[in-house]
């Protein structure tokens, strides 16, 4: 098969695999969070064999595409169904397209880090802090007026809830939100990307084409 043509054949396969996987989420309640976010199974370690196989170029591309696809989707269970135009824009910038491609350059320490293992593992923990923080931007910014209702009625610890409201307020309140609530999904997220990754470079058929092509 022409080079090209695999790159772009195992590239869908892989991204419409991540999006399954991301849509499975929605049949196991216990990781759909009660207050908002929710946890999937593997979904992003498509994208770090993208990036790992074939570089982080063509890894951000694959995120981008993938990002796509969950805007997508979450539009027609109507996510933004309320929200006004800015923050449809910028949500869909920043939670989908900058948040999914950040992921696409994990294998950044390919080349850098000889142990496979290490590297990859290394590589899936940098890309989901940086998502983490593509998150909380988006939250602190376009979704800090939900703060004092996360800590009064979203379901949070009370008194944890009522200690917060009255040491911060206003634009730190936002951030305080913000770090809070996509911790809350993007901690157990990056856990079991990290492993999933790590796991998946232990099948030797994987590991040798992941070091073997080049990007």
């Amino acid at each position: 098969m022409n080079p090209k043509t695999r790159r772009l054949t195992e590239s869908a396969l892989l991204i419409a695999l991540g999006t399954v996987l991301a849509l499975l989420t929605n049949y196991i309640p216990f990781l759909n969070l009660p207050y908002g976010g929710s946890i999937t199974i593997f979904s992003m370690v498509p994208l770090i064999i993208l990036s790992y196989r074939y570089g982080i170029g063509w890894g951000f591309f694959s995120g981008l595409v993938f990002g796509v696809l969950q805007m997508a989707i979450g539009a027609t269970t109507g996510v933004f169904a309320g929200a006004e135009l800015y923050v449809v824009v910028f949500s869909i910038l920043l939670d989908y397209l900058l948040a999914y491609a950040v992921i696409g350059l994990a294998g950044m320490f390919k080349n850098k880090i000889k142990n496979p293992f290490v590297s990859i593992g290394v590589g899936s923990l940098v890309v989901c802090v940086l998502r983490y923080v593509v998150h909380v931007l988006s939250g602190a910014l376009l979704f800090g007026s939900y703060a004092e209702w996360y800590f009064t009625e979203g379901g949070f610890p009370v008194d944890a809830g009522a200690s917060i409201l009255n040491s911060f307020s206003g634009t730190a309140l936002a951030w305080i939100y913000s770090l809070i609530y996509n911790a809350m999904y993007m901690v157990p997220e990056t856990l079991i990307t990290v492993v999933g990754a790590v796991l998946i470079m232990a099948v030797p058929a994987i590991r040798n084409k992941a070091m073997t092509d080049k990007a």
